[in-house]
């Protein structure tokens, strides 16, 4: 074998056998020359591969440095790792109340994952959230893990597992697998990694607090529909005003916690926040409970201010306002045009300042409210949107409610399994969140091991005199890339047929999940690609 330049250590080694059996029977002396030529060549190839990596890195941190967005800069820093340790696949995922959710999901083409949460193995990324250390498996079916039951049915090989923190408070981890090699992630290609970790922190630590800002105006409400983020922006905009505003919506939608956030992020914040239920209120003392009365106005009447005084440079937040009677809504609809209300039994007016909140659960036209009551409130109309139309919100919300429960009685960890995260996507949830929140805590009461198996879900009760409807049948499905491009005529009469249900419209199209949210944005929400 004749040596050349740039020969590696794969040429090299087969090249110092051949002289060693050149020179037949070699001395001592010889033969550990030989051994610490072969030891020098190794140690020159591990340098020469560090460097490889070390110059495919550099190569990616501008992309990740300049990228804008939490998503670029995660595919940025995943394609660079899945490039430098020879992984299959990879995710990012970030930390957020009551779990950790998918922030980006990549292949070894520099594609992105359909479903990534379910071609990964769960139990090792909450296991490195929990301990904060990395995991580095080299033969998962074989490990630690084994046991677990996403390793064996993904066949999972080499695993590695890295944790991040920033210092705005974002956490989260970065994921990488092979399923056919074993022993990929080998010493030094983690330290590789890891030497590039404080730059992935800080890129994406920046970036997911940016984002949190922009896309979150009320940090505390779950929310990443982007017709209900845009809704929640104009929320919050208008909440620094006195403008009144009307909540429509389904029951249990989050009216009345929108309400709360309305006036907490307002100028009247310090002040009360009075919350009245019209339609849980007697009739007969629902125009005494708003406007106050004075002693004597009725039998047994003792004077007393009314909610509209109580709420005096605060908030005063009236629910189910269209069951309020006629009669009551002139004197409410006099109260808002001339700032001030007059007691029962008394003809004295008393100047107020609240700023008045409604909410109403009829949809239809004025809901049961007069016509000019409707328009005096509805300076700024929004409607709360049912949780079958944000459906991308369900995962985020069970994994909050969980929290919630878990930290209230005191309970282990708690996940949902794979049969009920499908349940939790197929449902109707007639009841909204108020139902989500019944349904998970009742499972995670009796939940066993930590691990909610499935959910307890109960079809709505039927309406008197209201038919329950047809059964859905789905449609006939195409296989997934079977559609070439997809119409805006296509797709919108799919969605309607669907009901805005993401599977659904993807199996009747033959297109991906994910290729629904990019046309859903195009053709509903009128964003560019």
């Amino acid at each position: 074998m004749r040596y050349t330049p740039g020969m590696s250590e794969n040429d090299l080694l087969p090249a110092l056998s051949a002289l060693q059996a050149t020179l037949g029977a070699p001395s001592a002396e010889v033969r550990a020359h030989l051994g610490r030529l072969r030891r020098l060549v190794r140690q020159a190839d591990r340098h020469r591969r560090d460097a490889e990596r070390l110059r495919t890195l550099l190569a990616r941190t501008l992309d990740v440095a300049s990228a804008r967005g939490a998503e670029p800069v995660a595919e940025h820093v995943l394609d660079g790792m899945i490039a430098v340790l020879g992984a299959r696949r990879g995710l990012i995922g970030v930390v957020q109340p009551g779990g950790w959710s998918v922030l980006v999901g990549r292949d070894l083409d520099e594609q992105d994952l359909d479903d990534p949460e379910a071609q990964v193995s769960t139990g090792m990324i909450e296991h490195c959230l929990k301990t904060g250390e990395a995991v580095v498996d080299a033969d998962a079916v074989a490990g630690d893990f084994a046991d677990r039951l996403s390793v064996n049915a993904l066949g999972l090989k080499s695993v590695l597992v890295l944790p991040f923190a920033h210092r705005t408070g974002a956490r989260g981890f970065v994921y990488l697998d092979n399923a056919r090699v074993r022993g990929l992630f080998d010493p030094d290609s983690v330290t590789a990694v890891r030497q590039w970790m404080p730059l992935v922190e800080e890129c994406l630590g920046r970036a997911l607090a940016e984002r949190k800002d922009a896309d979150q105006p009320f940090p505390d409400v779950v929310a990443r529909s982007p017709s209900f983020l845009r809704k929640l922006t104009e929320l919050a905009r208008v909440a620094r005003f006195d403008a009144p505003i009307l909540l429509m919506g389904e029951t249990g939608t989050g009216k009345s916690m929108l309400a709360r956030r309305v006036h907490a992020a307002s100028a009247r914040s310090g002040q009360a926040f009075v919350h009245v239920n019209c339609g849980a209120l007697p009739e007969a003392l629902i125009e005494a409970e708003l406007f106050g009365a004075e002693e004597g106005a009725f039998t047994g009447a003792r004077s007393r201010a009314g909610r509209f005084e109580a709420a005096r440079g605060g908030t005063l937040f009236l629910d189910e306002l269209n069951s309020m009677p006629e009669a009551c809504q002139v004197k409410l609809l006099v109260a808002l045009q001339e700032k001030q209300i007059t007691r029962l039994g008394s003809s004295r007016p008393i100047p107020v300042d609240a700023r008045v909140i409604g909410a109403m659960n009829d949809l239809g036209a004025t809901g049961g409210l007069r016509e000019d009551l409707y328009y005096r409130l509805a300076v700024f109309p929004i409607r709360v949107p049912p949780l079958r139309e944000r459906r991308e919100d369900i995962p985020l919300l069970a994994r909050m409610v969980l929290e919630r429960t878990r930290s209230r009685w005191g309970l282990p960890e708690l996940r949902l399994s794979t049969r009920a995260l499908a349940q939790l996507d197929a449902h109707p949830w007639p009841g909204n969140v108020r139902e989500l929140e019944n349904v998970l805590d009742r499972a995670a009461l009796l939940a066993t091991d930590g691990v909610i198996e499935s959910l307890e879900l109960r079809p709505p009760p039927p309406r008197p005199g209201v038919s329950a409807g047809p059964v859905y049948t789905p449609a006939p499905s195409l296989p997934p890339g079977a559609r070439g491009k997809v119409t805006e005529a296509e797709f919108l009469a799919a969605w309607e047929a669907e009901g805005g249900h993401n599977a659904r419209v993807a199996d009747r199209l033959g297109i991906r999940v994910r290729s629904v949210y990019r046309l859903r944005k195009r053709y509903l929400e009128g964003e560019e690609d």
